[in-house]
């Protein structure tokens, strides 16, 4: 008699090809989206088509009148642009300033590695509220860090305003978000084929010539990926405009909070939230097709 051959599946219990599908894994995670992200949103976006008085939602009041109220207004325009060049200001500041931490990783040796290491990721230990508030300390008036220090030393007469102005928010948002411009940067460096370079230099190029031609070519992927997460970060960031921009510096982020919880406005509010994540996935979006234009390339 010939032996029995059995599936694999009985002999181990697994269930019938067709009952189960890896895919089922991703259920709990799916459910949870769409609970607490997608419906939100849903409901933001909603809220923006509708009357709220009193706190409670006018039924049968559904208008376009609070879009064509705020589209057409150039005040929101002059706030959107402001919160842009916050969000493209950081995002220039981190690379101009991790670029070269990122390039010094992957040039030194093990035990410096550790250390770039250790200070790249231990800010993000500390919340980031906390550290705008470190920052608040540093950037304040005449008895702040750097004014009382330059004016110890003679070199300005009278305290330099950089709390609650454009430049004091961009130095908080780079300092916050620069770790996430140079941990893509590193990677990108570090799957770099070093004969590259060696052929570079044996060809005759200088170390700027094999920097600028090479490296940084080769490394458009974490840049790219870097530059992405810092401006979208940066550009809905709400904590620091709002503390080292003070009361009267206006960003998107920052008016949505006082329109809903100020001024109860909640339609306006919705409208700017919805316009806001509108424009964040835009910018996105030509992230991706800028990408895809600089890196055909690689394919």
């Amino acid at each position: 008699m010939e032996p029995r051959v059995r599936p694999l599946g009985a002999l181990t219990g697994s269930p019938r090809p067709g009952v189960w599908h890896p895919g089922w894994l991703a259920l709990p995670a799916v459910g949870y989206l769409i609970v607490f992200l997608a419906i939100p949103l849903l409901l933001l976006f909603t809220f923006g088509l509708v009357d709220i008085r009193g706190g409670r939602i006018v039924s049968d009041s559904w208008t376009l009148e609070h879009y064509a109220r705020v589209l057409g207004d150039p005040f929101y325009y002059r706030i959107f642009l402001r919160t842009l060049w916050m969000g493209l200001g950081a995002t220039i500041l981190c690379l101009i300033f991790g670029y070269p931490v990122a390039y010094l990783f992957t040039r030194v040796g093990p035990a410096v590695r550790e250390a770039l290491l250790v200070m790249i990721l231990a800010p993000l230990l500390t919340n980031a509220v906390v550290r705008t508030f470190g920052w608040m300390i540093i950037l304040g008036g005449q008895k702040g860090l750097i004014n009382a220090l330059l004016l110890r030393l003679g070199l300005i007469e009278e305290p330099v305003k950089i709390l609650y102005t454009m430049n004091g928010v961009l130095i908080g948002l780079t300092q916050i978000q620069l770790p996430f411009m140079i941990l893509p940067i590193i990677a990108a460096l570090e799957r770099q084929d070093r004969s590259l370079h060696e052929a570079a230099a044996g060809l005759g190029a200088t170390w700027a010539q094999t920097f600028f031609h090479v490296v940084v070519p080769l490394s458009l992927p974490g840049i790219l990926t870097g530059s992405a997460l810092v401006f979208v970060i940066s550009y809905t960031n709400f904590a620091v405009p709002a503390l080292l921009g003070g009361g009267s510096f206006a960003v998107i982020p920052t008016f949505i909070f006082e329109q809903i919880s100020a001024l109860l406005q909640w339609n306006n509010g919705a409208v700017l939230a919805s316009l806001l994540l509108g424009t964040a996935m835009v910018m996105l979006w030509l992230f991706n097709r800028t990408s895809a234009r600089l890196l055909r390339w690689t394919r």
